[in-house]
């Protein structure tokens, strides 16, 4: 009777390793995916088109709309991202 309970523990303690392995596993795949798109969306050098913008004559409505976006495009990037 002893022998049987071990072997159950001893079943217990591996059917939770394994799914512990396979979620882990499961979310490092996830991670690195989105570390890969984060680097994408790096690269794109967004930072690059803001200046060849800021460097055209905006002036009223359209500066306003786009120093706000301009603002918030640099929130995203310097707290949120990273």
């Amino acid at each position: 009777m002893v022998i049987v309970i071990i072997v159950a523990v001893i079943l217990l303690v591996l059917a939770v390793s394994v799914i512990l392995f396979y979620f882990q596993k499961q979310n490092n795949t996830i991670i690195n995916q989105l570390t890969q798109q984060l680097d994408q969306f790096k690269q794109q050098n967004l930072d690059e088109t803001i200046d060849q913008i800021s460097d055209t004559k905006l002036s009223g409505e359209t500066l306003h709309d786009f120093n706000q976006k301009k603002e918030h495009y640099f929130d995203l990037r310097e707290k949120q991202l990273p």
